[in-house]
Protein backbone atom coordinates (compact mmCIF):
# COMPACT_ATOMS: atom_id res chain seq x y z
CA UNK A 1 0.00 0.00 0.00
CA UNK A 2 1.34 3.38 -0.99
CA UNK A 3 1.00 5.99 1.50
CA UNK A 4 -1.35 7.70 -1.25
CA UNK A 5 -3.74 5.30 -1.75
CA UNK A 6 -7.68 6.87 -0.57
CA UNK A 7 -7.33 10.21 -0.81
CA UNK A 8 -10.53 12.48 -0.43
CA UNK A 9 -12.57 13.06 -4.11
CA UNK A 10 -11.50 15.86 -6.07
CA UNK A 11 -7.51 15.97 -5.48
CA UNK A 12 -4.97 13.97 -8.01
CA UNK A 13 -4.29 10.67 -6.99
CA UNK A 14 -0.09 10.33 -7.32
CA UNK A 15 0.70 7.01 -8.58
CA UNK A 16 3.30 4.77 -6.83
CA UNK A 17 6.70 3.67 -8.12
CA UNK A 18 7.57 0.27 -8.08
CA UNK A 19 10.55 1.53 -5.68
CA UNK A 20 7.24 2.79 -3.26
CA UNK A 21 5.49 -0.29 -3.34
CA UNK A 22 8.71 -2.36 -3.05
CA UNK A 23 9.65 -0.30 0.01
CA UNK A 24 5.79 -0.28 1.61
CA UNK A 25 5.31 -3.91 1.28
CA UNK A 26 8.71 -5.19 3.01
CA UNK A 27 7.57 -2.68 5.78
CA UNK A 28 4.03 -4.01 6.07
CA UNK A 29 5.97 -7.51 6.11
CA UNK A 30 8.40 -6.31 8.71
CA UNK A 31 5.62 -5.37 10.89
CA UNK A 32 3.56 -8.49 10.88
CA UNK A 33 6.13 -10.83 11.27
CA UNK A 34 7.98 -8.24 13.83
CA UNK A 35 4.09 -8.14 15.94
CA UNK A 36 3.77 -12.29 16.01
CA UNK A 37 7.34 -12.69 17.40
CA UNK A 38 6.62 -10.38 19.53
CA UNK A 39 3.10 -11.58 20.36
CA UNK A 40 4.36 -14.99 20.91
CA UNK A 41 6.62 -14.23 23.45
CA UNK A 42 9.68 -14.95 21.88
CA UNK A 43 11.73 -11.95 23.18
CA UNK A 44 11.04 -12.20 26.60
CA UNK A 45 13.60 -14.32 27.70
CA UNK A 46 16.31 -11.84 26.15
CA UNK A 47 14.42 -8.62 28.36
CA UNK A 48 13.49 -6.35 25.13
CA UNK A 49 9.98 -6.86 24.49
CA UNK A 50 8.61 -3.66 26.08
CA UNK A 51 10.68 -1.49 23.64
CA UNK A 52 9.99 -3.61 21.09
CA UNK A 53 6.40 -3.48 20.87
CA UNK A 54 7.25 0.43 21.56
CA UNK A 55 9.06 0.53 18.00
CA UNK A 56 6.10 -1.52 16.48
CA UNK A 57 3.14 1.16 18.23
CA UNK A 58 5.03 3.68 15.96
CA UNK A 59 5.88 1.54 12.65
CA UNK A 60 1.80 0.34 12.75
CA UNK A 61 0.42 4.09 13.73
CA UNK A 62 2.91 5.80 11.00
CA UNK A 63 1.26 3.13 8.65
CA UNK A 64 -2.31 3.53 9.50
CA UNK A 65 -1.76 7.43 9.71
CA UNK A 66 -0.54 7.40 5.86
CA UNK A 67 -3.93 5.54 5.00
CA UNK A 68 -6.13 6.84 7.46
CA UNK A 69 -9.28 7.27 5.26
CA UNK A 70 -9.32 3.80 3.33
CA UNK A 71 -8.28 2.41 7.00
CA UNK A 72 -11.27 4.21 8.32
CA UNK A 73 -13.39 2.70 6.03
CA UNK A 74 -12.15 -0.79 7.08
CA UNK A 75 -12.86 -0.21 10.96
CA UNK A 76 -16.31 0.73 10.31
CA UNK A 77 -16.93 -2.44 8.66
CA UNK A 78 -15.23 -4.17 11.54
CA UNK A 79 -16.69 -2.36 14.37
CA UNK A 80 -17.22 -5.81 16.31
CA UNK A 81 -13.61 -5.83 17.11
CA UNK A 82 -13.23 -3.09 19.00
CA UNK A 83 -16.15 -3.71 21.30
CA UNK A 84 -14.00 -5.27 23.23
CA UNK A 85 -10.93 -2.72 23.86
CA UNK A 86 -13.92 0.02 24.69
CA UNK A 87 -15.48 -2.10 27.52
CA UNK A 88 -11.60 -1.58 28.55
CA UNK A 89 -11.27 1.69 28.11
CA UNK A 90 -14.67 1.91 29.79
CA UNK A 91 -14.12 0.20 33.01
CA UNK A 92 -11.84 2.82 34.37
CA UNK A 93 -14.44 4.77 35.37
CA UNK A 94 -15.48 2.08 37.98
CA UNK A 95 -12.31 0.43 38.43
CA UNK A 96 -10.75 0.00 41.44
CA UNK A 97 -7.05 0.76 40.07
CA UNK A 98 -7.79 3.70 37.69
CA UNK A 99 -4.54 3.88 35.81
CA UNK A 100 -3.56 0.56 35.61
CA UNK A 101 -7.50 -0.24 33.57
CA UNK A 102 -6.71 3.13 31.70
CA UNK A 103 -2.82 1.75 30.35
CA UNK A 104 -4.17 -1.72 29.55
CA UNK A 105 -7.40 -0.62 28.15
CA UNK A 106 -5.10 1.60 25.84
CA UNK A 107 -2.59 -1.42 25.08
CA UNK A 108 -5.84 -3.46 23.93
CA UNK A 109 -6.87 -1.16 21.67
CA UNK A 110 -3.60 -0.81 20.16
CA UNK A 111 -3.53 -4.73 20.49
CA UNK A 112 -6.71 -4.38 18.66
CA UNK A 113 -5.86 -1.95 15.45
CA UNK A 114 -2.51 -3.37 14.76
CA UNK A 115 -4.00 -7.05 14.33
CA UNK A 116 -7.10 -5.32 12.09
CA UNK A 117 -4.53 -3.48 10.22
CA UNK A 118 -2.60 -6.75 9.45
CA UNK A 119 -5.37 -8.72 8.86
CA UNK A 120 -6.79 -6.13 6.42
CA UNK A 121 -3.41 -5.81 4.70
CA UNK A 122 -2.64 -9.55 3.84
CA UNK A 123 -4.92 -12.28 2.47
CA UNK A 124 -5.57 -16.00 4.93
CA UNK A 125 -2.81 -17.26 3.00
CA UNK A 126 -0.06 -14.59 3.43
CA UNK A 127 -0.62 -13.94 6.75
CA UNK A 128 -0.49 -17.68 7.92
CA UNK A 129 3.04 -17.72 6.06
CA UNK A 130 4.00 -14.81 8.08
CA UNK A 131 2.88 -16.66 11.33
CA UNK A 132 4.40 -19.72 10.48
CA UNK A 133 7.60 -17.95 9.69
CA UNK A 134 7.28 -15.99 13.10
CA UNK A 135 6.17 -19.65 15.00
CA UNK A 136 9.10 -21.55 13.60
CA UNK A 137 11.93 -19.08 14.39
CA UNK A 138 10.75 -20.18 18.16
CA UNK A 139 10.85 -23.54 17.92
CA UNK A 140 14.30 -24.08 15.85
CA UNK A 141 15.74 -21.25 18.21
CA UNK A 142 14.34 -23.97 20.88
CA UNK A 143 16.06 -27.02 18.72
CA UNK A 144 18.75 -25.43 18.23
CA UNK A 145 19.39 -24.02 22.31
CA UNK A 146 18.55 -27.59 23.18
CA UNK A 147 21.42 -29.16 20.72
CA UNK A 148 24.11 -26.66 22.42
CA UNK A 149 23.18 -27.76 25.07
CA UNK A 150 21.90 -23.92 26.24
CA UNK A 151 24.31 -21.60 24.35
CA UNK A 152 21.23 -19.50 23.56
CA UNK A 153 20.32 -18.89 27.14
CA UNK A 154 19.40 -21.11 29.88
CA UNK A 155 17.63 -22.89 31.91
CA UNK A 156 16.59 -25.34 29.14
CA UNK A 157 14.10 -26.64 31.10
CA UNK A 158 11.28 -25.56 33.51
CA UNK A 159 11.44 -26.53 37.33
CA UNK A 160 9.09 -29.57 36.57
CA UNK A 161 11.37 -30.86 33.94
CA UNK A 162 9.71 -29.53 30.71
CA UNK A 163 11.73 -27.95 27.74
CA UNK A 164 11.92 -24.44 27.54
CA UNK A 165 14.01 -23.82 24.72
CA UNK A 166 14.36 -19.97 24.41
CA UNK A 167 10.98 -19.41 26.18
CA UNK A 168 10.75 -18.38 29.72
CA UNK A 169 7.78 -20.59 30.12
CA UNK A 170 7.12 -24.59 28.64
CA UNK A 171 3.72 -23.70 27.87
CA UNK A 172 4.56 -21.03 25.71
CA UNK A 173 6.84 -23.70 23.27
CA UNK A 174 3.97 -26.09 24.09
CA UNK A 175 1.06 -23.55 22.27
CA UNK A 176 3.28 -21.63 19.72
CA UNK A 177 4.55 -25.37 18.63
CA UNK A 178 1.56 -26.61 18.31
CA UNK A 179 0.30 -23.46 16.19
CA UNK A 180 3.53 -24.17 13.69
CA UNK A 181 2.47 -27.88 13.70
CA UNK A 182 -0.38 -27.68 12.67
CA UNK A 183 0.06 -24.56 9.85
CA UNK A 184 3.21 -26.72 8.75
CA UNK A 185 0.79 -29.28 7.95
CA UNK A 186 -1.38 -27.65 5.94
CA UNK A 187 1.23 -25.97 4.06
CA UNK A 188 2.60 -29.45 3.04
CA UNK A 189 -0.51 -29.81 0.99
CA UNK A 190 -0.70 -26.59 0.08
CA UNK A 191 -1.54 -27.14 -4.24
CA UNK A 192 1.76 -27.01 -6.10
CA UNK A 193 2.40 -23.83 -7.21
CA UNK A 194 0.06 -21.79 -4.57
CA UNK A 195 3.37 -20.86 -2.33
CA UNK A 196 6.90 -21.50 -3.45
CA UNK A 197 7.98 -25.34 -3.56
CA UNK A 198 10.84 -24.85 -0.93
CA UNK A 199 8.22 -23.51 1.52
CA UNK A 200 6.07 -26.73 1.09
CA UNK A 201 8.64 -29.21 0.94
CA UNK A 202 10.18 -27.90 4.27
CA UNK A 203 6.34 -27.56 6.13
CA UNK A 204 6.27 -31.11 6.51
CA UNK A 205 9.95 -31.95 8.65
CA UNK A 206 8.98 -28.34 9.83
CA UNK A 207 5.71 -29.75 11.21
CA UNK A 208 7.49 -32.88 12.84
CA UNK A 209 10.24 -30.52 14.27
CA UNK A 210 7.61 -28.44 16.25
CA UNK A 211 5.10 -31.67 16.84
CA UNK A 212 9.06 -32.82 19.21
CA UNK A 213 9.08 -29.67 20.83
CA UNK A 214 5.44 -29.86 22.17
CA UNK A 215 5.83 -33.27 23.11
CA UNK A 216 9.13 -32.21 25.03
CA UNK A 217 7.73 -29.15 26.83
CA UNK A 218 5.57 -31.15 28.69
CA UNK A 219 2.62 -28.97 28.08
CA UNK A 220 0.17 -31.24 28.84
CA UNK A 221 -2.84 -29.03 27.23
CA UNK A 222 -0.71 -28.77 24.09
CA UNK A 223 0.46 -32.40 24.36
CA UNK A 224 -3.50 -33.89 24.64
CA UNK A 225 -4.72 -31.53 21.71
CA UNK A 226 -2.13 -31.98 19.33
CA UNK A 227 -3.41 -35.26 18.00
CA UNK A 228 -7.03 -33.72 18.05
CA UNK A 229 -6.83 -30.84 16.11
CA UNK A 230 -3.90 -32.51 14.16
CA UNK A 231 -6.74 -35.34 13.07
CA UNK A 232 -9.23 -32.31 12.59
CA UNK A 233 -6.94 -30.87 10.27
CA UNK A 234 -6.25 -33.60 8.45
CA UNK A 235 -10.05 -34.33 8.17
CA UNK A 236 -10.97 -31.14 6.80
CA UNK A 237 -8.08 -31.97 4.33
CA UNK A 238 -9.43 -35.27 3.25
CA UNK A 239 -9.99 -34.04 -0.24
CA UNK A 240 -6.19 -33.02 -0.49
CA UNK A 241 -4.26 -35.97 0.91
CA UNK A 242 -3.09 -38.82 -0.98
CA UNK A 243 -6.00 -41.47 -0.73
CA UNK A 244 -4.02 -44.01 1.08
CA UNK A 245 -3.51 -41.77 3.86
CA UNK A 246 -7.12 -41.17 3.96
CA UNK A 247 -8.21 -44.20 4.45
CA UNK A 248 -5.18 -45.20 6.50
CA UNK A 249 -6.53 -42.48 9.05
CA UNK A 250 -10.03 -43.19 8.86
CA UNK A 251 -9.18 -47.00 10.04
CA UNK A 252 -7.10 -45.84 12.67
CA UNK A 253 -9.51 -43.60 14.49
CA UNK A 254 -12.56 -46.53 14.21
CA UNK A 255 -10.04 -48.88 15.43
CA UNK A 256 -9.44 -46.26 18.43
CA UNK A 257 -13.24 -45.58 18.78
CA UNK A 258 -14.42 -48.78 18.35
CA UNK A 259 -11.36 -50.78 20.16
CA UNK A 260 -10.23 -48.53 22.63
CA UNK A 261 -13.32 -48.66 25.15
CA UNK A 262 -13.94 -52.20 25.11
CA UNK A 263 -9.99 -52.23 25.71
CA UNK A 264 -9.93 -50.25 28.67
CA UNK A 265 -12.95 -51.85 30.41
CA UNK A 266 -11.26 -55.45 29.90
CA UNK A 267 -8.24 -54.26 31.63
CA UNK A 268 -9.82 -52.37 34.22
CA UNK A 269 -8.61 -48.79 33.22
CA UNK A 270 -10.28 -45.21 34.12
CA UNK A 271 -8.49 -43.35 31.19
CA UNK A 272 -9.59 -40.05 33.47
CA UNK A 273 -6.97 -41.20 36.20
CA UNK A 274 -4.25 -42.75 33.59
CA UNK A 275 -4.80 -38.77 31.91
CA UNK A 276 -4.02 -37.16 35.10
CA UNK A 277 -1.35 -39.65 36.58
CA UNK A 278 0.37 -39.42 33.19
CA UNK A 279 0.43 -36.01 32.62
CA UNK A 280 0.91 -35.24 36.42
CA UNK A 281 -2.35 -33.05 36.59
CA UNK A 282 -4.79 -33.93 39.87
CA UNK A 283 -8.60 -33.58 40.20
CA UNK A 284 -8.08 -29.79 40.61
CA UNK A 285 -5.92 -29.59 37.16
CA UNK A 286 -3.05 -28.65 39.25
CA UNK A 287 -5.04 -26.01 41.02
CA UNK A 288 -6.99 -24.50 38.28
CA UNK A 289 -10.44 -25.68 40.03
CA UNK A 290 -9.39 -23.73 43.07
CA UNK A 291 -8.62 -20.72 40.94
CA UNK A 292 -11.62 -20.92 39.18
CA UNK A 293 -13.59 -20.70 42.67
CA UNK A 294 -11.30 -17.88 43.52
CA UNK A 295 -12.75 -16.17 40.67
CA UNK A 296 -16.33 -16.99 40.91
CA UNK A 297 -16.63 -15.72 43.92
CA UNK A 298 -15.20 -12.13 43.32
CA UNK A 299 -17.53 -12.33 40.26
CA UNK A 300 -20.52 -12.57 42.14
CA UNK A 301 -20.15 -9.45 43.94
CA UNK A 302 -19.98 -7.36 40.96
CA UNK A 303 -21.17 -9.60 38.25
CA UNK A 304 -22.20 -7.02 35.47
CA UNK A 305 -19.16 -4.83 35.18
CA UNK A 306 -16.64 -6.33 37.38
CA UNK A 307 -13.96 -4.85 39.31
CA UNK A 308 -11.97 -2.89 36.22
CA UNK A 309 -9.81 -4.47 33.78
CA UNK A 310 -6.76 -5.43 35.22
CA UNK A 311 -7.73 -4.40 38.41
CA UNK A 312 -7.94 -7.81 40.58
CA UNK A 313 -4.04 -8.26 40.74
CA UNK A 314 -3.19 -5.01 41.48
CA UNK A 315 -6.07 -3.47 44.42
CA UNK A 316 -5.47 -3.99 48.11
CA UNK A 317 -8.74 -5.18 47.99
CA UNK A 318 -7.96 -9.06 46.89
CA UNK A 319 -4.88 -9.52 48.52
CA UNK A 320 -6.16 -12.12 50.27
CA UNK A 321 -7.72 -13.92 46.53
CA UNK A 322 -3.91 -13.08 45.10
CA UNK A 323 -2.04 -15.09 48.00
CA UNK A 324 -5.18 -17.67 47.72
CA UNK A 325 -3.98 -18.04 44.10
CA UNK A 326 -0.88 -18.37 45.00
CA UNK A 327 -1.00 -21.28 47.02
CA UNK A 328 -3.29 -22.73 44.20
CA UNK A 329 0.17 -22.35 41.85
CA UNK A 330 -0.82 -19.43 39.97
CA UNK A 331 2.11 -17.49 39.68
CA UNK A 332 0.63 -15.42 36.89
CA UNK A 333 -1.63 -12.85 37.04
CA UNK A 334 -4.25 -14.96 35.73
CA UNK A 335 -7.62 -17.12 36.55
CA UNK A 336 -6.40 -20.19 33.87
CA UNK A 337 -10.20 -19.40 32.16
CA UNK A 338 -10.89 -16.54 29.65
CA UNK A 339 -14.22 -16.25 30.81
CA UNK A 340 -13.48 -16.24 34.46
CA UNK A 341 -11.14 -13.59 33.65
CA UNK A 342 -12.55 -11.23 32.02
CA UNK A 343 -15.72 -10.96 33.93
CA UNK A 344 -13.53 -10.32 37.14
CA UNK A 345 -12.61 -7.64 34.84
CA UNK A 346 -14.92 -6.02 33.26
CA UNK A 347 -18.04 -8.35 34.31
CA UNK A 348 -20.91 -9.88 31.84
CA UNK A 349 -20.16 -6.74 29.96
CA UNK A 350 -16.87 -7.31 28.75
CA UNK A 351 -17.43 -11.06 28.31
CA UNK A 352 -20.48 -10.23 26.00
CA UNK A 353 -18.23 -7.82 23.97
CA UNK A 354 -15.53 -10.72 23.60
CA UNK A 355 -17.90 -13.40 22.84
CA UNK A 356 -19.13 -11.56 20.15
CA UNK A 357 -15.56 -10.72 18.69
CA UNK A 358 -15.02 -14.47 18.86
CA UNK A 359 -18.18 -15.32 17.70
CA UNK A 360 -17.50 -12.92 14.48
CA UNK A 361 -14.21 -14.42 13.55
CA UNK A 362 -15.66 -18.03 14.15
CA UNK A 363 -18.90 -17.26 12.16
CA UNK A 364 -16.21 -15.94 8.96
CA UNK A 365 -13.88 -18.73 8.89
CA UNK A 366 -17.03 -21.17 8.90
CA UNK A 367 -18.15 -19.53 6.19
CA UNK A 368 -14.97 -19.25 4.40
CA UNK A 369 -14.55 -23.05 4.56
CA UNK A 370 -18.50 -23.59 3.13
CA UNK A 371 -18.02 -21.15 0.75
CA UNK A 372 -14.89 -22.03 -0.78
CA UNK A 373 -13.22 -25.24 0.88
CA UNK A 374 -9.53 -25.24 0.43
CA UNK A 375 -6.41 -25.60 2.93
CA UNK A 376 -6.33 -21.77 4.11
CA UNK A 377 -10.13 -22.34 5.04
CA UNK A 378 -9.64 -25.14 6.48
CA UNK A 379 -6.38 -24.51 8.72
CA UNK A 380 -8.44 -20.89 9.14
CA UNK A 381 -11.45 -22.68 11.13
CA UNK A 382 -8.74 -25.48 13.00
CA UNK A 383 -6.66 -22.26 14.14
CA UNK A 384 -9.47 -20.48 15.14
CA UNK A 385 -11.32 -23.00 17.20
CA UNK A 386 -8.03 -23.93 18.92
CA UNK A 387 -7.67 -20.96 21.27
CA UNK A 388 -10.95 -20.90 21.90
CA UNK A 389 -10.56 -24.45 23.30
CA UNK A 390 -7.28 -23.68 24.91
CA UNK A 391 -8.49 -20.05 26.88
CA UNK A 392 -10.84 -22.57 28.61
CA UNK A 393 -7.75 -23.95 30.84
CA UNK A 394 -5.05 -21.14 29.81
CA UNK A 395 -4.73 -17.40 30.68
CA UNK A 396 -5.58 -16.38 26.92
CA UNK A 397 -8.33 -13.99 24.72
CA UNK A 398 -8.71 -11.25 27.18
CA UNK A 399 -4.83 -9.38 27.88
CA UNK A 400 -3.03 -7.16 25.63
CA UNK A 401 -0.31 -8.56 23.46
CA UNK A 402 -0.99 -11.82 23.09
CA UNK A 403 -0.45 -13.78 20.40
CA UNK A 404 -4.45 -15.63 20.26
CA UNK A 405 -6.15 -12.78 20.86
CA UNK A 406 -4.19 -11.12 17.84
CA UNK A 407 -4.52 -14.21 15.30
CA UNK A 408 -8.30 -14.24 15.99
CA UNK A 409 -8.36 -10.80 14.80
CA UNK A 410 -6.30 -11.14 12.17
CA UNK A 411 -7.64 -14.07 10.65
CA UNK A 412 -11.01 -12.50 11.10
CA UNK A 413 -10.18 -9.09 9.14
CA UNK A 414 -8.75 -10.79 6.65
CA UNK A 415 -11.43 -13.32 5.66
CA UNK A 416 -13.58 -10.81 5.40
CA UNK A 417 -11.10 -8.07 3.23
CA UNK A 418 -10.37 -10.56 1.24
CA UNK A 419 -13.33 -12.80 0.44
CA UNK A 420 -14.04 -13.35 -3.62
CA UNK A 421 -17.30 -12.83 -2.60
CA UNK A 422 -17.05 -9.37 -1.94
CA UNK A 423 -15.18 -6.52 -3.26
CA UNK A 424 -11.88 -5.43 -1.45
CA UNK A 425 -11.62 -2.88 0.70
CA UNK A 426 -10.23 0.42 -0.80
CA UNK A 427 -5.85 -0.21 0.10
CA UNK A 428 -6.46 -3.83 1.55
CA UNK A 429 -4.14 -6.25 0.09
CA UNK A 430 -2.07 -3.91 -2.01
Amino acid sequence: MAASYALPAGRPRPVATSAQAGFWACYDVTLAFLVMVCASDLPNRFGFTTMMWMGLYAMALLRIVLVWPAFWQMLRANAVYLAYPAVCLASTIWSLTPSRSAASGLQIAMTMLIAMFIGWRFNPRQVMLIVYAALMAGVLLSALNLATGGALGRPLYSYVGGLLGVYTNKNMLGHYGLVATLIGLALAFMPRGALPEIVRRLALPGALLGAAMVAMSLSMTSVLLLPVFGLMLLALLRRALPRPLVWASAALALLVVGIGPVALAMLNIDPVDEVLRATGKDLTLTGRTELWGIGLRAIAQSPLLGYGNGAFWLSPAFEAERFASLGAGSTAPSLHNMAIDIMVGTGALGLGAMLLLLGTTLARAIRFHRSAPSVESSLALVTVMLPITVAMVEPFLYRQHEFPLIWIVVIGVSIASHSPRQPAMPGAGR
